[in-house]
């Protein structure tokens, strides 16, 4: 009897070790008041509360307005929008962050959820929820700003923009946020020059003459 209950505990004791467990230090964050053309840093952390290593693996699934996109910074490094799933790993009783980046281009609410699991024990998993909410306004009503359009998109030397008439000024943005080529007064007839920048993802913000944000849109340089 004394034997059989020993062999239990110890069954107990190496189950609880095997069973790695993470733990998320807030579940749901929330950016509210945010503007048609912001980029919010929203950030959670995840903690291995198990006594062993674990391979993290995160996907990301989201239901965004038109024009706006995301992307994931965790402890290995950030990813572009495209990316939906990567994976690090967390040592016994450590701790690792998983960042997202909302970037808006319209007013809206978009959500959101990462879900993280452990790779060996895929029943081992965390959701966050991540919510972004811009402001409204009733200034653009008379627009129909979804008509707005840059093309062609991928582009190697140019752009142009479809219905630009209420278009005062067009921002180049790189994915860091910092305004790379700056156009005024375009109309739809304007080749928009951007031959030499470097290749990559570019945001192109554009305002009316009031300096309201239209939209924003992405543009692929190659």
């Amino acid at each position: 009897m004394k034997h059989t209950l020993l062999f239990f505990l110890a069954l107990l004791t190496f189950t609880a070790s095997v069973q790695a467990q993470l733990v998320l230090d807030n579940a749901s964050v929330t950016a509210t008041s945010l503007s048609s053309d912001a980029s919010e840093e929203l950030e959670i952390n995840v903690t291995n509360t198990s006594n062993d290593e674990v391979t993290v693996r995160w996907t990301r699934s989201e239901d965004l307005p038109s024009g706006w996109f995301t992307y994931v910074c965790d402890i290995v490094n950030c990813y572009t929008p495209a990316k939906d799933s990567s994976e690090f790993v967390l040592a016994a009783g450590a701790s690792g962050f998983i960042k997202l980046t909302v970037t808006t281009a319209s007013f809206g609410t978009g959500v959101t959820d990462i879900t993280l699991f452990d790779v060996m024990d895929p029943d081992n998993s965390v959701t966050a929820t991540f919510t972004a909410t811009t402001n409204s306004t009733t200034d653009l009503t008379a627009i129909d700003v979804s008509a707005i359009q840059v093309y062609p998109n991928p582009t190697t030397n140019f752009f142009m923009i479809k219905h630009a008439k209420a278009i005062a000024r067009v921002e180049i943005i790189n994915l860091v946020g910092r305004t790379v080529r700056t156009f005024e007064y375009v109309s739809a007839s304007d080749k928009l020059n951007v031959s030499d920048l470097p290749r990559g993802m570019y945001l192109v913000r554009m305002t009316n003459k009031n300096g309201q944000v239209m939209t924003t849109q992405r543009l692929s340089k190659r």
